[in-house]
């Protein structure tokens, strides 16, 4: 058994852990110069562990309807905000509800980080809710299209990697950052919560060592 698949069960979250430490512990080492996810303690890591992409999509997706993102770690005016592109993007209505009849909804996640919603953040310079796309979409693209290379494919996932890297040592930089979840009234959080960042570590972590 090379890993074990699933669908976001916390059983599973002592071994998440381990796992995101060990490819942290090599991601920023020179122990392979050929790639961050090709070392000794990689390969002997058994077994890897990784969450249905769609399922974290699913997650990414939903994440949005949680509060007010913020795209840093204290409260300011850059916060995410799909919803006014929504005409102009032309994004179908049921992608941008919140009803839990649409929370599992296979299709809707695979439609909201599509390649051309990002560009579109791009084009009108939205830089904050083009920060919260950026993993999610880029993770999309990298499995959902035929048209790329293995290369391609891996230089996408290591992005998101790195992306989440640098979020996370940022965050644990931060004095006092805003919570992940929202409490009672507040509903001000910060963009990614714990618990999405480190499925979706150890989800791409395993994608790309079985690349």
């Amino acid at each position: 058994v090379v890993c074990f698949g699933f669908d976001g069960d916390t059983t599973y979250s002592k071994l998440v852990k381990k796992w995101n430490k060990v490819v942290y512990n090599n991601f920023f080492s020179n122990e392979n110069s050929n790639s961050p996810i090709e070392s000794e303690s990689i390969k002997n890591f058994s077994p890897k562990v990784a969450v249905d992409p769609l399922h974290i999509l699913k997650r990414w997706r939903y994440r949005i309807f949680k509060g007010v993102l913020m795209q840093f770690f204290t409260e300011d005016k850059n916060f995410v905000n799909i919803q006014k592109w929504k005409e102009i993007f032309d994004i179908q209505s049921n992608v941008l509800m919140d009803k839990h009849f649409l929370k599992m909804n296979d299709d809707l996640p695979l439609k909201l980080f599509h390649p051309r919603i990002i560009s579109m953040f791009y084009n009108v310079n939205d830089k904050s809710t083009l920060s919260y796309f950026i993993v999610p979409s880029l993770f999309e693209l990298s499995l959902k299209f035929k048209t790329i290379s293995k290369k391609d494919r891996e230089v996408l996932l290591e992005t998101c990697l790195y992306y989440l890297y640098l979020y996370n040592i940022s965050l644990n930089n931060c004095k006092k950052p805003l919570p992940d979840r929202p409490y009672k009234n507040n509903k001000i959080v910060r963009m990614f919560s714990s618990s999405i960042t480190s499925d979706t570590i150890s989800t791409i972590s395993t994608l790309l060592f079985l690349l």
